[in-house]
């Protein structure tokens, strides 16, 4: 309604408390003054609080922060008590406007703030700040940077301006006179000799007669003035304080407007064009321009950005303000240069502005200042929820509990809003919702609308919660089908002790285990498995610090064992891993001392194994979703067996990826899939962040570690000291919830071409934001490479306008899987992608690739390829089949009839002659009643039929349209199973071998067949893939395709064939598969595909590496790039070579460079070991490199400790 955000007043009892721990001199967080002059004599900037409207709500969003904030008054009077209470503080904000104020000298203000600056109080902006960057001449200091103007020069007085001005006239060039006072544009002349004129130049200077035409900023008014009475004119601009003129080269783009690029501390906020009035050059509102606003990564000012972030480090010290931070709010106004020579934009600074900026109409931006400040004081600002999405995708709130030592100044967990913004980020609704008993049911209500819910509660109580309840809902809403991140059932079973008996049978599980959960169990269990000899370990299954976890061991006392049973009175030695203490007790004492762990609410025991290695350490394996994400080694005390911080273990990081620990990540990658069925958590999802605690057991046969779970976390797990990996986590809430994380990015500025990409509305493969999963990760890597790609959606409705963007591009890729959709006529869709292939576009694929290679017939065409089967037939109608199937049988071998129609492998039918039937064969032929053995691929059935009927039933199989059955001799070997080429145009990318279940000939999952993938250069396929390739460049004509490129995204199913006379494999060619073959679990395929395309759209030319725009953006992240996990299997490798030290290393140790190399290296599916060289690593280096495919040397000359 118009009011300022004013604080109310402070209760008696909460100033008293203010003032005790002012007195007291402590502080929880910081302090931040907020400067204000009261009156100002020329024009009221202030509310009717006495404030600035944006005053206030920077103050409270500072206290948001955790901070302390106060606003202050200066007046000259108070200096000396100002100075001496603001000197405590860590940083000041500065909100005072330029002007005349009641009690205040502008040279004592002054002097105040830069004083506070030198006490080491943060200016935030300091006067000296103020005054430099605001100057005109700050675009002398700039112009090295990208973001200035190398043509400028400065004149403080006359007589520079008289030798300096004349001169750079003279040049031709129209200049620009700027004055450093003003802010509407008086006193910028744009100035140019008048026609004619030139004859006024000797000695490259213009005389003090000639003519100039003028033209001020303010209201674009023109003149003329002689060159001398114009320079005595300016006199005014060089008199009094501040007063100076620079002179640069006029940019006559500036009649296509300004862009103000509006900065709270070192973050682009919003850019604004300002376009001026008609013939005008002011930018100003006074001046009738009209002014845009735009996003900071708008594809239109990529360069703009790219280049103002990269002069953003330097810009202080450029300015001699080397040391002082950023202005809080500020803005750089840049002016249209000359574009490039491939047509791009240029930019250059025209002034900046930094004294009291206000967001007084962005009062929402008041947080980003807040944090901002408290950054700027050295302070650790805490997240601000960012605004929902308008069209979100879905949504997933965040559940917590008020109160509790977890929480912020906030009152939120450290990591919970940089959750909620990472998932807002990616198009989803979320924010924070606190559960109470009281608000239940409006709550459920709420949450039963979400698509699932993140439960950020950690184990305690809260007021107001009672824990049943909570649970009760989190389960409630995973019975009605949302997603729960995790349920109350799942953290209750998965952190449960118990879980380790459950998951005994697993690759990470320990055999011998077993769980106790009363004292019955325990009497009559654990002093049987004390009696075999092991040491066990008994684990409570509350607490986290090792409390209740007992190691028992049976020293001597033989006797004491009666028929496999340890008898009360035996001794065993104890020690508990809380602090590692060791003391005796009796089996039936300590067994009576442990019944407090079975009482109560979760009360059990469960009993292992114990395994000694403990002392070398736990292993813990950090998870989002299931993605590994670090291992942490957790090494015990000296002689202790507890790795809790507080027991003194040192931990140590390493990536999941790290060779030491590939045996113990390769079986736990095993397991992931079986884990929650095993827990009983079918059909739930992995918890979002958890770990797994792993111990080392014996090592095996050949000497290697094994590992076995000690303990699950998930109850909560934080990363508030990993806050980058929020959006790991929001991508694992989202595909957990069945959504996609991929959103467009913004098309290039200056595209090199343009490929649309085909969908269809509806239909079982799409996501939520209704597009299929791999659709957007393409286009986007297709933008990436530099093209345009726009995703449009197919309807008849939409026909001309689909068909009139395709003629606009150089081709299409069709993501439209075989099937049903509303407004969509199949024969009219086809139609449009054949015809834009005859008039010249590039379809990938067209409708006619699309059926002519998925159809069966395809096997008749290729029969003379080496991919192909030569004894191969095709039937298009009963004359057909009845005229010559039942010559192929009478041939003898077993066949195989396929339909065209059906992908499970159903109507594909193994026929052979039945036991005694070939003596019915007359002149080379079948007769009808001759009986036929038939086993159908689909379910593999087995049935008995005569050749006749058999005919009769395969009519359905021919009847209709693209009805046909191809004929070809069987392939017993079948049963070994498939081999899969996944192709991606025309190379190959992955081999899959699918195995049928025992028995079977179908290779389908829903059979039962088994998948493994392998590497192309697999010897076993080396024959396969020598002549598959051979194959490629005639595999499209041998379709009645020439022309057409092969498919984007493609497989080609292999039936191992009989051997070769010295042992080879061989293969044939079963079917292709080309409608729509999806990449969604390989995702990092889709820049292959982009590239693929744009291959096919170049007419084979490869698109060329391009200037990275996210980059430049600051899309990647900040600080060091992080060393991406090696492949698991990967194609090759090569040994990056560094050496310690030297200047050229960040601080992570490597060259800025490097990290990135080795992560495009690892990206490319080849492994990439980064090395430091030293002498005494020199045989482990020489080995390293020897084990590699070469090394990347990147040590720059110089001298290295120990090289």
């Amino acid at each position: 309604c118009g009011a300022s955000g004013k604080l109310p007043p402070r209760s008696p009892e909460a100033a008293q408390k203010d003032a005790k721990k002012t007195q007291a001199g402590s502080r929880e967080n910081g302090l931040i003054y907020i400067i204000e002059c009261e009156k100002n004599l020329e024009k009221n900037d202030k509310g009717s609080d006495g404030h600035r409207k944006d005053t206030m709500p920077i103050c409270n969003a500072v206290k948001a922060q955790g901070w302390d904030c106060e606003v202050l008054y200066y007046t000259d009077k108070d200096y000396e008590s100002l100075m001496t209470k603001v000197s405590k503080a860590e940083g000041y904000i500065c909100r005072v406007n330029p002007g005349p104020y009641e009690g205040v000298t502008q040279e004592k203000l002054d002097t105040f703030l830069d004083t506070l600056e030198s006490k080491g109080v943060k200016g935030m902006s300091s006067a000296t700040t103020m005054k430099k960057m605001g100057a005109k001449d700050a675009l002398v200091k700039i112009k090295e940077l990208e973001c200035g103007l190398s043509c400028t020069a400065a004149y403080y007085d006359m007589k520079e301006l008289a030798a300096g001005f004349p001169k750079t006239l003279a040049t031709g060039d129209i200049r620009v006179l700027k004055q450093n006072r003003g802010s509407q544009g008086e006193g910028i002349w744009v100035c140019k000799l008048a026609a004619g004129q030139e004859t006024k130049i000797k000695n490259g200077i213009v005389e003090n007669d000639a003519l100039l035409d003028l033209q001020e900023a303010v209201d674009n008014h023109k003149e003329q003035m002689k060159l001398g009475d114009f320079m005595k004119f300016c006199k005014q601009y060089l008199d009094g304080p501040g007063g100076q003129l620079v002179d640069q080269k006029f940019l006559p783009r500036i009649v296509e407007g300004e862009v103000r690029v509006f900065m709270i501390g070192d973050t682009p906020i919003e850019l604004i064009h300002k376009k001026p009035a008609a013939g005008g050059i002011s930018a100003t509102m006074g001046s009738g321009a009209k002014y845009v606003k735009y996003a900071p990564n708008d594809a239109k000012f990529t360069l703009l950005m790219s280049k103002f972030k990269a002069d953003l480090p330097k810009l202080m010290a450029a300015l001699d303000l080397k040391g002082k931070p950023l202005p809080l709010v500020w803005t750089a106004d840049f002016i249209l240069g000359p574009k490039t020579a491939d047509g791009q934009d240029t930019y250059f600074v025209g002034e900046f502005n930094c004294s009291c900026v206000g967001i007084t109409k962005q009062l929402s931006r008041a947080m980003e200042v807040g944090m901002a400040a408290v950054k700027t004081c050295g302070g650790k600002p805490l997240a601000i929820l960012k605004e929902q999405p308008k069209e979100p995708f879905g949504r997933i709130p965040v559940i917590g509990c008020a109160g509790g030592v977890d929480k912020e100044k906030d009152g939120h967990r450290l990591d919970t809003i940089p959750i909620c913004n990472a998932l807002i980020e990616l198009g989803w609704e979320s924010q924070p919702i606190y559960y109470t008993d009281a608000k239940e049911a409006a709550i459920r209500k709420e949450l039963m609308a979400c698509d699932g819910y993140i439960c950020r509660v950690n184990p305690g109580k809260y007021e107001g919660v009672t824990q049943s309840k909570l649970d009760k809902l989190l389960n409630d809403l995973v019975a009605a089908g949302k997603v729960g991140m995790s349920s109350a059932e799942a953290m209750q079973k998965m952190g449960a002790k118990d879980a380790l008996v459950k998951i005994a049978g697993l690759e990470c599980g320990l055999s011998c285990t077993a769980a106790y959960y009363d004292m019955k169990e325990l009497t009559a269990n654990f002093p049987k498995t004390m009696a075999k000899g092991d040491i066990r370990v008994l684990k409570q299954n509350r607490g986290s610090q090792g409390e209740g976890i007992w190691i028992c061991e049976l020293k001597g006392q033989e006797d004491k064992i009666v028929d496999g049973v340890l008898q009360d009175d035996a001794v065993i030695s104890l020690c508990e891993a809380y602090d590692n203490h060791r003391e005796e007790k009796k089996l039936g004492e300590f067994m009576k001392f442990c019944e407090q762990y079975l009482v109560g609410e979760g009360g059990q025991l469960v009993d292992q194994k114990f395994l000694p290695r403990i002392v070398e350490g736990e292993v813990r394996v950090f998870m989002i979703g299931d993605k590994p994400i670090e291992l942490i080694h957790k090494k015990p005390a000296e002689g202790g067996l507890s790795a809790t911080m507080s027991s003194g273990a040192i931990y140590t990081k390493y990536s999941p990826t790290d060779k030491k620990y590939q045996p113990l990540m390769k079986k736990f990658m095993m397991d992931m899939p079986s884990i929650m069925d095993a827990l009983d958590l079918k059909g739930q999802p992995l918890p979002l962040i958890w770990t797994a605690d792993f111990i080392y057991g014996p090592k095996d046969k050949d000497g290697n570690d094994t590992y076995f779970v000690g303990e699950f976390n998930c109850s909560c797990v934080g990363i508030k000291k990993q806050l980058d990996l929020a959006v790991n986590v929001a991508q694992a809430a989202i595909q957990a919830c069945g959504g996609s994380c991929a959103r467009l990015l913004p098309q290039p500025v200056a595209p090199r071409g343009k490929i649309i990409l085909l969908e269809c509305k509806g239909g079982v493969d799409k996501e939520k934001d209704g597009h299929r999963k791999d659709s957007i990760p393409i286009a986007n890597a297709v933008i990436e490479a530099g093209w345009s790609c726009i995703p449009m959606f197919y309807s008849d409705a939409d026909y001309k306008k689909v068909e009139a963007a395709i003629l606009d591009s150089a081709g299409y890729i069709c993501r439209i899987n075989p099937g049903s959709y509303e407004g969509v006529t199949q024969s009219k869709l086809d139609g449009l992608l054949n015809d834009m292939v005859k008039q010249g576009k590039k379809g990938m694929s067209s409708a006619e690739s699309m059926q002519k290679m998925g159809a069966k017939d395809a096997l008749v065409k290729i029969k003379d390829l080496e991919c192909g089967l030569s004894c191969t037939a095709a039937y298009y109608d009963m004359k057909e089949l009845t005229e010559n199937f039942p010559k192929t049988m009478a041939s003898g071998d077993t066949r195989v009839l396929k339909q065209n129609r059906g992908s499970q492998g159903e109507g594909i039918w193994v026929c052979k002659l039945a036991p005694g039937e070939q003596k019915k064969i007359v002149d080379g032929k079948c007769p009808d009643d001759t009986l036929l053995d038939l086993q159908e691929a689909y379910d593999n059935h087995q049935e008995q039929q005569t050749i006749g009927d058999f005919m009769k039933f395969c009519r359905k199989y021919i009847d209709g349209e693209n009805g046909q059955l191809v004929d070809q001799k069987f392939l017993p070997r079948i049963v070994e199973g498939e081999v899969r080429v996944f192709m991606i145009g025309d190379k190959p990318v992955e081999l899959i071998h699918k195995k049928p279940a025992k028995g079977g000939i179908s290779a389908t999952l829903s059979s039962g067949a088994k998948y493994a993938g392998h590497l192309l250069c697999r010897r076993g396929f080396a024959l396969l893939m020598s002549k598959f390739k051979a194959d490629l460049p005639k595999l499209m004509d041998a379709l009645d395709l020439k022309g057409q490129p092969l498919p984007l995204v493609w497989t080609a199913d292999f039936i191992l064939g009989p051997k070769t006379a010295d042992g080879q494999d061989t293969y044939f060619v079963g079917e292709f598969n080309c409608s729509c073959v999806g990449i969604k679990k390989q995702l990092d395929r889709a820049s292959d595909v982009a590239v693929a395309a744009i291959t096919i759209c170049n007419d084979g030319k490869a698109p060329a590496p391009i200037f990275d725009a996210k980059e430049a953006m600051g899309d990647a992240p900040r600080g060091p790039a992080k060393l991406l996990p090696q492949p698991a299997e990967p194609k090759g490798k090569i040994i990056l070579l560094e050496c310690k030290g030297g200047v050229d290393k960040g601080p992570d140790g490597h060259r800025k460079d490097s990290i990135p190399i080795a992560n495009a290296v690892i990206k490319q599916g080849w492994s990439c070991i980064p090395m430091y060289y030293t002498d005494a690593d020199c045989e482990k280096i020489k080995a390293a490199i020897m084990d590699s495919a070469g090394y990347i040397c990147r040590i720059n000359p110089g001298s290295y400790e120990g090289v």
